[in-house]
């Protein structure tokens, strides 16, 4: 049978890589020779697998689809797919007989229902695998970001650095780094660029002294010599635009549309960015301004389905009113009727309230969180550093008993004997710290993040400064399952946004005093209706 090895790693970056392409090959040579493996080729690819797309595969696979081989061999059955297309099309060959084996070296798939089964299952961990890694990924970058910390490499006029205080990667200059150390006070994570920073110091200042234009600006920065870190290029104009409209330059981080307090020291103040930003939209030539609708594709037509839509109506009297309908994609009539858009803002407000808390119990909660939380990551720290405690005093006994065998103060069977006693103890040791996770303040963060949105989000959604785009974020947040139905709007709640949501219901059957309200508060005015209630009582009745 003739084989295609397949050689894969996830990018062209090395550090990366548990496996590197070389080992593979040799490790995949070894064992073909060792068990006769008839490999007609190697190919190798350096391309992640969690998206269907890899040239070099899809070579391979038209490869045996026209007969140059029978199977593939790979050093892990996850090297070939990390995605449900790419493994369905191997399992579709070998139902085809044109793949007979898949082989790695601990186990060979062949083409019958268990094989294929657990090929899957394979497949499927891999996919899993990927997912988590993307999830996790995405979570510490959301808690670097809450914490102030950039999640990528910083703009020209800053450097990334190390934990250890090193310029980061390819941007490393020895004289910047002599630089950076001869401040005499402690590095941080991200520095301002000794050199090109004060640079981009003066372009500022140019700019801010008239309006400028693109062209001019990119010619002032070559002036400069202010060119790109990375390719040492000229900066053109789309880049400079780029960086005039980088808020990190005033301490803050824009990341997906969203603004994060930086820890980083500012090179412009945030007046300065604004009046940047005032001569741009000078500069800028006039567009049309499309109106946004708030609830536009929110959400679906109970109805049909479709997505509803927001229109805008002027009336003979010149006044204009604003429309959600179904969208009525399918053709047929929808028998749904248009809601206006001061009833559905009048609905959404109401889902607010139900999931709305008071000060008094934003505040407990908070400090209930921080005080459980600041606990958990205590005790984790302290796990994992009891346990690196032991792992240095262990290593150290290995070096002891070694120094007494060279010496000849131990013969060679006490050696292997406390050498092996302590090689255990170092295992356990081993494992117990790939058990006990360093202290990790994303879940406090998250709980906070919570309380936070429980708090503010219906004042938020009220506030006639917030953006339409914000106010759809604020809905998505908390809500999901939006649908408009006999001029009525349901969605079901977000976890953990629903655990409080059906407090509200249960608060109401009973009639009982808000948690933490008292009963004048109770009693009071519409503008004061505590969280815990959604509205008038259907039945109202003088209290006994």
């Amino acid at each position: 049978m003739r084989y295609i090895a397949y050689i894969r790693r996830s990018s062209d970056r090395s550090d990366k890589q548990t496996l590197s392409i070389d080992a593979q090959i040799r490790e995949l040579k070894r064992i073909a020779e060792r068990d006769g493996i008839n490999v007609v080729d190697y190919v190798v690819e350096s391309q992640s697998a969690y998206k269907p797309g890899r040239p070099i595969f899809a070579e391979m696979i038209e490869r045996i689809k026209r007969g140059e081989a029978e199977g593939i061999f790979v050093w892990h059955i996850s090297r070939l797919s990390r995605n449900p297309v790419d493994g369905g099309m191997l399992v579709w060959l070998m139902d085809e007989g044109m793949v007979k084996e898949i082989r790695t070296p601990e186990r060979t798939y062949r083409n019958n229902g268990d094989d294929k089964f657990f090929m899957a299952i394979e497949f499927g961990m891999s996919k899993k695998s990927s997912d988590d890694t993307s999830a996790f990924v995405k979570r510490d970058m959301g808690s670097k970001l809450g914490l102030g910390e950039w999640v990528g490499m910083v703009p020209v006029g800053y450097l990334n650095m190390t934990p250890k205080f090193a310029i980061a990667g390819k941007m490393f200059e020895l004289e910047k780094q002599t630089l950076l150390e001869s401040s005499g006070r402690q590095l941080k994570r991200i520095e301002i660029d000794p050199i090109l920073g004060p640079l981009m110091r003066n372009f500022f200042d140019w700019y801010l002294t008239a309006p400028r234009t693109l062209r001019e600006s990119a010619a002032y920065m070559n002036k400069l010599n202010i060119k790109s870190p990375r390719f040492k290029d000229p900066y053109g104009t789309s880049m400079v635009e780029r960086i005039l409209r980088n808020p990190f330059y005033a301490g803050q981080m824009l990341y997906k549309g969203e603004l994060f307090k930086g820890i980083h020291d500012p090179i412009i103040t945030v007046n300065e960015f604004e009046g940047i930003q005032n001569f741009l939209k000078g500069n800028a030539h006039p567009q049309h301004t499309k109106h946004e609708f708030t609830f536009s594709k929110l959400a679906k037509c109970g109805g049909c389905g479709y997505s509803i839509v927001g229109t805008r109506k002027r009336k003979p009297s010149g006044k204009q009113y604003e429309y959600y309908t179904c969208s009525r994609r399918g053709g047929e009539p929808c028998t749904q009727h248009p809601m206006t858009g001061g009833r559905v803002e009048e609905i959404v407000q109401e889902r607010f309230r139900q999931v709305r808390i008071d000060e008094e119990v934003w505040r407990l909660c908070k400090q209930i969180a921080e005080l459980y939380f600041s606990e958990q990551i205590r005790k984790e720290d302290q796990a994992k550093e009891h346990v690196e405690r032991q792992m240095k005093i262990v290593d150290k006994k290995l070096e002891g008993i070694l120094d007494m065998h060279l010496n000849e103060l131990l013969t060679k069977d006490e050696f292997l004997e406390k050498k092996n006693t302590l090689m255990n103890e170092k295992a356990r040791l081993e494992q117990a710290r790939q058990t006990v996770r360093p202290g990790d303040k994303h879940w406090l963060l998250e709980t906070q993040e919570f309380f936070d949105k429980a708090h503010y989000a219906y004042d938020l959604f009220l506030d006639p400064n917030t953006t339409t785009e914000k106010k759809k974020s604020l809905i998505r947040s908390i809500g999901w399952n939006l649908q408009i139905l006999n001029e009525n709007i349901s969605w079901n709640f977000k976890k953990p946004f629903n655990i409080i949501a059906e407090r509200n219901v249960q608060k109401q059957a009973v009639g009982t005093p808000e948690f933490g309200e008292d009963k004048k508060k109770n009693t009071s005015s519409d503008d004061e209706v505590p969280f815990w209630r959604t509205g008038r009582d259907s039945n109202p009745r003088s209290s006994p």
